[in-house]
């Protein structure tokens, strides 16, 4: 959590404009809304609506739309990927830039892996069909968000040094990958050559025993060269 009296950098990865958040129905207890990714979901009116924007625990929810469902939405949407876009920087930038220098905390930036961001943007079934079905389409899309996190952190890195960066990738849960394991053996050859260390996605399920999740420490400290 961020002490008071440390400076953010506050550059926005997210799409610019966002889409207007909005009720587009109420009935039978729930709210279908039109989210600020683009996304037609449904949630229980038990809560407020703008508890899809910031949710504080795993409420459940209903999809039924995504913003990229061809490649016509997906020409649409990639129109609000402009690094340079007017408020993706703080206006007072380069002066946090200068403040941070003089820091005695960790600087993190953080941003979504390629996987977790075109799930965002087609839905979890759609992306896995465009696997098999549009592999091109795929790519083109990995490649435009790999070019868009390139060049909106390359003034941060001009700037300033930075401790770390969190690439945050939702593809799995404790007992199934939601990709198949040849899509991420990427990662043993990553982990020697240093600076990368993979973590858990969100929290270490209740069910894991203490000595499995010891030895998990274990071989993961061995394989980023900490013992």
């Amino acid at each position: 959590m961020q002490k008071e009296s440390e400076i953010a950098l506050e550059v926005s990865f997210q799409m610019i404009p966002k889409f207007e958040e909005k009720v587009l129905e109420h009935k039978n207890g729930h709210y279908i809304v039109q989210d600020w990714m683009g996304a037609i979901t449904e949630i229980s009116d038990k809560y407020d609506y703008t508890y899809i924007r910031s949710a504080k625990d795993f409420v459940t929810r209903k999809w039924h739309k995504f913003p990229v469902g061809n490649e016509k939405d997906w020409e649409k949407v990639r129109e609000r990927y402009i690094p340079k876009a007017p408020g993706r920087f703080p206006e007072d930038f380069e002066d946090r830039c200068k403040k941070l220098k003089d820091r005695d905390y960790i600087l993190s930036i953080g941003v979504a892996g390629p996987f977790w961001q075109l799930r965002e943007w087609c839905g979890f079934e759609n992306l896995c069909m465009f696997m098999v079905e549009k592999p091109d389409f795929v790519q083109e899309m990995i490649d435009f968000w790999s070019e868009f996190v390139s060049q909106t952190i390359g003034p941060i890195l001009k700037n300033i040094e930075v401790d770390e960066v969190i690439i945050s990738e939702d593809m799995a849960y404790k007992e199934h990958s939601m990709v198949s394991p040849e899509m991420v053996r990427v990662v043993p050859p990553l982990l020697k050559d240093g600076g990368f260390i993979p973590s858990c996605d969100h929290g270490v399920p209740p069910d894991i025993s203490w000595p499995d999740f010891i030895e998990y420490s274990r071989l993961l400290a061995k394989l980023t060269g900490w013992l």
